[in-house]
């Protein structure tokens, strides 16, 4: 039984997420979407916060049944029928292409796109990955953060994500965030009323949407890029890019419970992470 605090969260729900009406989408039409897509995976900087748990890239740790975080999030797509893929490396690139170029053939291809020197943020790399004609200009894209982790979602994760986004593109939308529609707050919570606690909850799910690192994008934003970002600053796209669509009312979302988000950003994460697919095994 909810208790008065999850109560009043789970009402900030509907104020903060509706998925638009859904658009019919035909078999073909993802199909044929499916077979113009690529997966740009970010795996070039540095983390410094598990620097003490590997001397190799994170997106190249360890994951039950040989798996890294970048492997597994390959397989998942290509198990999907997807079959080009664009990395991103920097930092520690031969930890990342080892753990990954035993992937190629079987029709999955791999390119390897090195960053440039200086530190230029996922919207820097994906700009410097479209210069050096690795992205091409009349291609999809799934831009997924590897260290972002996507573990028991209740249906087919690739398919249903391609769908809302031609949903989107239907309206108008030309990128589509992909959102946990809640996440854990890691701390106990209280219900405070005239300084008395009445309500108490260990870590209740926060009802705020939140990017899970995986965002689909039209070609048409790839003029974007170029003028929003270059290869002298660090800028995130997210941070960049997403006001501007907001503002013109192509930015969407899809909204995934939050249970089968699983970022690896400490040590801990990737111990969560490792746990829940030792007990999905």
């Amino acid at each position: 039984m909810k208790g008065d605090l999850e109560k009043v969260l789970s009402r900030f729900s509907g104020e903060l997420y509706t998925a638009m009406p859904s658009a019919s989408v035909s078999e073909s039409e993802l199909a044929a979407f499916l077979n113009n897509t690529i997966c740009i995976l970010p795996c070039g900087g540095e983390s410094k916060r598990m620097a003490g748990l590997t001397d190799k890239h994170k997106t190249a740790l360890g994951l039950p049944g040989d798996e890294t975080l970048i492997s597994r999030t390959i397989r998942s797509y290509a198990a999907g029928g997807l079959r080009k893929f664009v990395l991103l490396v920097g930092v520690n690139a031969d930890s990342v292409i080892d753990s990954t170029k035993h992937l190629q053939g079987s029709g999955i291809e791999i390119l390897y796109c090195a960053d440039p020197e200086r530190p230029v943020g996922r919207g820097g790399a994906i700009l410097n990955a479209i210069l050096k004609g690795c992205i091409g200009p009349d291609v999809n894209a799934i831009v997924h953060n590897a260290d972002d982790q996507i573990l028991g979602y209740p249906g087919n994760f690739l398919n249903d994500i391609c769908k809302a986004h031609i949903g989107h593109r239907k309206a108008g939308g030309l990128v589509t965030a992909v959102v946990a529609l809640s996440t854990p707050y890691a701390y106990t919570a209280f219900k405070v009323a005239d300084g008395r606690i009445t309500d108490i909850t260990t870590t209740p799910a926060i009802p705020v949407p939140a990017h899970v690192g995986v965002t689909v994008i039209s070609p048409a934003i790839y003029p974007m890029f170029k003028k929003l970002f270059n290869l002298q600053e660090k800028k995130d796209f997210e941070g960049y890019l997403f006001p501007i669509l907001a503002k013109a009312e192509q930015l969407f979302a899809f909204g995934i419970p939050g249970n089968c988000w699983y970022p690896v950003n400490n040590p801990k994460e990737y111990e969560n992470l490792v746990k829940a697919l030792q007990a999905a095994e």
